[in-house]
């Protein structure tokens, strides 16, 4: 099972044939996701509006998909959405995005609402597999603020207590797992920090299938989007 997580940064051309055609995933987590341009890759995509013109969606190449109505994000713009998968049965996508609208406290909402939904998937939906992924626009990194802009005051340590929360919610951080350090999933045209604002984090036991995970850098993506998709494969014999 191949599983990506991309930013495609609303481009209007290019994207989706990229995404379907060279990475070829079963499913896909897609914040500023471009706009449909065929009437089947909508019957296979869930979309959630994130603020005017700026959409985060779930793509299923083969199976249903359907989103799950839970209570409000305040705006954060998530994607929860539910797959019945042939081998694993159902199973739960958070797609994420980092809605910098809400920066002074992004970590604090993402956090809570990320919490109740996790809750409410495993309490009235039995969710045993979740995948949590997408363009967070945090790195665990900004509490060094080792760039010019100033991300956290002294002493704090929100972003790594935010992950770290994640974790403890008892995810495991696929990233970490493949990149001893860091990897650059972002580019930003006015820095040249190799930013990772891009995360992608299973539940313990589908944890266990995961076999190869990758970040797509080349000149074919950066002429597409700055953000890198990451690609995770999963075997699903070994998820018990």
């Amino acid at each position: 099972m191949k599983i990506v997580s991309w930013n495609m940064n609303k481009r209007k051309e290019g994207s989706w044939t990229y995404l379907i055609e060279k990475i070829d995933p079963d499913y896909a987590l897609l914040q500023e996701s471009s706009p449909i341009l065929s009437d089947d890759i909508r019957e296979k995509t869930t979309e959630v509006k994130v603020k005017q013109n700026l959409l985060n969606s779930v793509y299923a190449k083969n199976n249903l998909i359907g989103k799950v109505k839970l209570s409000t994000d305040g705006g954060l713009g998530f994607n929860v959405t539910s797959v019945n998968d042939p081998t694993l049965g159902k199973f739960f996508f958070l797609s994420v995005y980092g809605n910098l609208d809400f920066w002074d406290t992004l970590d604090i909402h993402l956090l809570g609402a990320l919490s109740i939904f996790i809750y409410d998937l495993r309490k009235r939906h039995d969710a045993e597999h979740i995948v949590i992924a997408g363009d967070f626009n945090m790195d665990r990194r900004m509490d060094d603020n080792p760039t010019g802009t100033r991300f956290s005051k002294k002493g704090e340590r929100r972003q790594n207590i935010f992950f770290d929360c994640i974790l403890d919610l008892g995810f495991k951080d696929c990233i970490a797992e493949s990149y001893e350090d860091y990897v650059q999933t972002h580019r930003h045209n006015l820095s040249k920090f190799p930013w990772q604002i891009d995360h992608f984090f299973a539940t313990e036991k589908l944890f266990k299938g995961l076999t190869n995970l990758e970040v797509i850098d080349n000149e074919e993506v950066r002429k597409l989007s700055d953000h890198n998709p990451i690609i995770a494969e999963f075997d699903l014999s070994l998820v018990k």
